[in-house]
This record gives structure tokens, C-alpha cells and sequence, in this order.
């Protein structure tokens, strides 16, 4: 399936069940996710379309506090490195982090396939390494410890 608008893109994404709303505040769509080890709000920037850019984010539904903030920057880069696709961001100021996934298709049509590898790794990476990120929060291990968690 082709897609040549916002709208549409949308709209197949609904159809697939993500259920995208607008959120007026910050210009994206929001939808939420529920997987193995929590809930996350998952935001879709459709604004750069016309740059042939489409990009998602998943929020952390914790944050790192400040005490733990190096550790937490050591084990979101442990994380990345092992990433095919997608990376893991902290807002150092006040400890956010995010995943973000986005797809630049240069002046190709965009399918309905594009849009769902855009959307669908910010769900379930952030599922999959939900437990190292609040293992590291919540205990006194260090990151090489939390990722195994995850990782063995």
C-alpha cells in the first residue's frame, strides 16, 4: 500500500491498531502501548513529511534521578551499541529518556511498511530494556549489571 498523505498514514496505522490521536500541545500523535513490562506513550512526528522524514518516539515512564544520571548515560550507550536500528536519549537536565526511531525515504513512496518499522521498535525496544533502565533506578547495580537483566 502506497501512502501520500498524513492523513493516510494515520489512518493505516489506526487500522493496524495503534490508535494515534492528536496531541494539539506538541503538533505529533500520541498513542499508547502496552507490553510485557509496562505502558509507554509512543508520540509519531508526521511534521516532516515534505523532507521525506517520519519519526517516533517512546517515552520511559520513569525517570533517571540525578544521583544515577552517569550510570544510567553508561547504560543507555551499552544499549545503543547493540542496536540495529533506533537510539536510546537522556535529557541529562532532568534525567527523560526516550527512544527514538525515524526512517528518511528520500523521495521514494512511502508504504505502509516504512511507517510500521518507524513505529513498531519504539514500542517493543523500549518493552525490552524497560527492566535494565528501572533495575538501575530502583537498585545499586551497576549498568553492565542491569543490561544483563535483559541481555544474559
Amino acid at each position: 500500500m502506497r501512502i501520500d498523505s498524513e492523513g493516510e498514514i494515520i489512518k493505516m496505522l489506526n487500522n493496524r491498531g495503534w490508535q494515534l490521536f492528536p496531541d494539539k500541545k506538541q503538533g505529533l500523535y500520541i498513542t499508547f502501548c502496552e507490553g510485557e513490562n509496562g505502558t509507554y506513550k509512543v508520540y509519531l512526528n508526521v511534521m516532516n513529511l515534505d523532507k521525506d522524514l517520519l519519526i517516533s518516539y517512546s517515552y520511559i515512564p520513569v525517570k533517571a534521578p540525578k544521583d544515577k544520571i552517569e550510570k544510567m548515560a553508561l547504560l543507555l550507550n551499552k544499549i545503543n551499541r547493540n542496536l540495529s536500528y533506533g537510539n536510546f536519549e537522556m535529557d541529562y537536565s532532568n534525567g527523560e529518556i526516550t527512544f527514538r526511531n525515524g526512517i528518511h525515504f528520500l523521495g521514494e513512496k512511502f508504504t505502509e511498511y516504512m511507517a510500521l518499522n518507524t513505529i513498531s521498535p519504539c514500542a517493543f525496544t523500549v518493552d525490552k530494556y524497560f527492566p535494565a533502565i528501572k533495575a538501575l533506578i530502583d537498585r545499586e547495580i551497576s549498568p553492565k549489571e542491569a543490561l544483563e537483566l535483559v541481555e544474559p
